[in-house]
């Protein structure tokens, strides 16, 4: 069984609340919404295709609330298996450059962070001493 990775993705921009309303319906998050080549369900490779693809092997929709903060942000929180979708949200900052995107995360056992992502950077503040997450930021910082 997988380590928890709790998350809250805060988009805010001019399209924060229909990205949101794309990614979650019916309280579920949908990140192959943001693919060009989407997980075909019968994948064998499932777990791999999703790392390599969103940077977790999937969601637990179980958990995923969506909170309007104001008319142009939204906050999505939701839990994944070991690490936080940080490649999805880096695909999303790159397709929707309008928008500023921040990826809180946090384990049980490898403490977590957050990652900023505007336009084609991100920026990440670690918990001092965390040296696990040092490399996560998929885009140039």
């Amino acid at each position: 069984m997988p380590n928890y990775c709790y998350n809250r993705l805060t988009i805010k921009g001019p399209t924060a609340i229909e990205i949101a309303e794309s990614l979650v319906s019916n309280e579920s998050l949908d990140l192959n919404l943001i693919e060009r080549d989407p997980l075909e369900p019968s994948s064998i490779h499932h777990d791999e295709w999703c790392i390599s693809h969103w940077g977790t092997a999937g969601i637990y929709n179980e958990t995923v609330t969506v909170t309007l903060l104001a008319s142009d942000s939204v906050k999505i929180a939701f839990e994944t298996p070991w690490n936080p979708p940080s490649i999805a949200v880096a695909k999303l900052a790159l397709d929707f450059p309008e928008n500023a995107y921040k990826l809180w995360f946090s384990t049980n056992e490898n403490g977590g962070g957050t990652i900023y992502f505007t336009k084609n950077r991100c920026r990440q503040e670690i918990a001092e001493g965390d040296s696990f997450w040092r490399e996560i930021c998929p885009l140039g910082k």
